[in-house]
């Protein structure tokens, strides 16, 4: 991604262009581009390529000066639009992040100036969690492990001054770096995040290089070029995000790009390589890169909207394109010689802004979070209750045992633990309850991942069909005096941390954004509903209840996130107290089942 020099090769500026589309469709959630993350793979295979190039022409690697003069201007050449990128985000930012959301902007665009966000993403989320994707400032981990790159590439090349334009130096880097990524490549985050694992991808560039500057082809050039651009392409387009052999890709992208470096000239030059219009966004695909998905995340918050229609595209490509000039705009006035005392300004403008959310009061209202403990409960109803599942069994238990004395809690991932019938045996033959109630988070990326042997699987009906079936496989080991009720999805809330983080936004796109979320609008909401759709249509003819609480949340396509001035949810998932209350006395306490003393 980075905006170094590359004498305007235009084969480079072509695959920027190509990479930076790709992870654009991706971060837009197009349909058929779920590989578009690859983008960042091949723009990190394109960086090893211009980085070797550049760094053929040091004259002496010896010196520590000429590698630090190396590294000194790297750096500017990324830091300008960097900075101006962090304050727009914390500026923006400002006005629309609810306040937990802000206050999380410090550290992120401290380790995004010091180029280390990969390290402190690392050990604060996965790239695919939740809040990771409310995150502007995400993306700036692939421009930290870039530059970690640089940095550990060029002392390589001091240190081995005498090998390093040698293929065998590349090599050999290649088969330690991988065979790395090759031990560790079941620690999914960390083979993402750290460089060491991303390096033998920069290096891949290098041996493109090396071929690139000795051989050409003399023949089959066209046949070469559009190959080349055809295993790049499906590669892409192609790739499972869950697939075992992901590590492997960038090797089919080392290929694509070596058939289109060694090509001599061909009559697709004209339109491909030397396009105008693609040479634009390649030679501006690092600033595109820095801008769009702050765009697409603001716009994402603002609107409560992570399903786009071909409107919202639109107007996230103009709002992409209009920031892309702004930035400009100021990169040049901050960089005239008249003007350079702005630039020691603009330093301590960034500097505060950065300092500056760390120093804000959250307004937010504190909520208790551990009021399932230590409450007393009122024996409305005489039954032995056994409620089983994770955390959100968990937000159920005050709302059913404060009417409900006898109300045991078991905490497990029920349906994915080999041993969970056992334990389910024991416990009924202990405790004899007269109802249980299974309750979990069914779309957590944890169990399904399991459930489909897979990284960042879908939640779709090959998922609902394992929860069926393994749902009536329980209810068959109940005895004839238990019953069993099976609570489903909740709806949850759409695009925001909370109800209550939402209601601390500046600004806001409509009065009353935060006390709905839309069925329509949000991804996972829809397929939640379509979850509970399908288990109450398939679990109808058994002796399973299950309730449906989109039923009582939801009209028509939006749902309530407060009720009567009341939050239902506490986070973007876990019912708050007075939600306990509500859900178990509206939802699960009218059941049939349940008789009042």
């Amino acid at each position: 991604m980075s905006n170094i020099d590359s004498n305007k090769i235009n084969f480079i500026q072509t695959l920027r262009s190509l990479a930076f589309f790709f992870v654009l469709l991706f971060h837009l959630d197009i349909k058929f581009f779920s590989g578009g993350y690859l983008g960042v793979n091949l723009f990190f295979i394109l960086s090893g390529f211009i980085i070797t190039k550049i760094s053929f022409d040091i004259k002496n690697p010896n010196s520590i000066r000429e590698i630090l003069i190396f590294l000194k201007k790297r750096i500017y050449k990324l830091f300008p639009f960097l900075l101006l990128t962090i304050i727009f985000v914390n500026i923006v930012g400002f006005f629309i992040l609810g306040q937990n959301l802000y206050s999380k902007l410090h550290l992120q665009s401290v380790s995004s100036i010091f180029f280390v966000s990969n390290i402190y993403y690392y050990f604060e989320a996965g790239y695919f969690d939740f809040y990771s994707k409310q995150n502007p400032l995400l993306h700036i981990w692939s421009l930290a492990v870039e530059l970690q790159f640089y940095c550990i590439f060029i002392f390589f090349i001091h240190f081995f001054s005498s090998y390093y334009k040698k293929p065998k130096f590349y090599l050999i880097l290649i088969i330690i770096f991988f065979s790395l990524t090759l031990i560790f490549k079941n620690s999914i985050n960390l083979i993402f995040y750290f460089s060491l694992f991303r390096f033998y991808e920069f290096l891949l560039g290098s041996i493109v290089f090396l071929i690139y500057n000795k051989f050409s082809l003399r023949k089959f050039n066209s046949l070469s070029c559009i190959s080349g651009l055809a295993i790049i392409i499906v590669t892409i387009i192609w790739s499972d995000p869950n697939s075992q052999f992901k590590i492997y890709i960038p090797f089919f992208l080392f290929t694509g790009f070596l058939l289109i470096a060694i090509r001599g000239k061909t009559v697709l030059d004209k339109y491909i390589f030397n396009s105008p219009v693609i040479n634009y966004f390649g030679n501006e695909s690092y600033l595109f890169y820095l801008i769009h998905w702050p765009v697409i995340i603001f716009y994402k918050i603002f609107t409560n909207n992570n399903n786009f229609s071909l409107i919202d595209l639109l107007i996230i490509v103009i709002l992409i394109l209009i920031f892309k000039i702004i930035f400009e705009f100021l990169y040049s006035f901050f960089s005239t010689d008249k003007k350079i005392s702005y630039k020691n300004f603009l330093i301590v403008f960034a500097i505060f802004i950065i300092i500056f959310p760390n120093n804000i009061k959250s307004s937010i209202t504190k909520i208790n979070n551990d009021y399932y403990k230590n409450f007393e409960s009122n024996n409305i109803y005489s039954k032995k209750i056994l409620l089983i599942g994770d955390s959100h069994a968990q937000h159920l238990y005050y709302g059913i045992k404060k009417n409900n004395k006898n109300t045991e809690l078991i905490q497990n991932d029920f349906l994915i633990d080999d041993n969970f019938q056992l334990i389910l045996k024991d416990k009924i033959n202990e405790f004899r309850p007269d109802i249980i109630i299974f309750s979990l988070r069914w779309d957590h990326n944890k169990k399904i991942n399991k459930i489909k042997f897979e990284w960042n699987a879908e939640f779709d009906n090959d998922v609902f069909n394992y929860y069926k079936n393994e749902l009536i496989s329980i209810s068959k080991i109940l005895t004839e005096n238990t019953n069993l009720i099976i609570f489903g999805s909740l709806p949850m809330i759409g695009y925001a941390n909370s109800s209550f983080d939402c209601l601390s936004r500046r600004l806001k796109f409509k009065k009353n954004i935060c006390e709905y979320s839309h069925i329509n609008k949000n991804k996972a909401i829809l397929q939640r509903y379509k979850f509970n759709n399908f288990m109450q249509k398939n679990l109808k003819d058994s002796n399973i209840k299950f309730i449906n609480p989109f039923n009582f949340l939801c009209e028509k396509s939006k749902c309530k996130n407060i009720i009567d001035n009341k939050h239902i949810y506490i986070d973007d998932s876990h019912l708050t107290k007075n939600g306990s209350l509500i859900i178990a006395n509206e939802l699960i306490l009218k059941s049939s089942y349940f008789e009042k003393n």
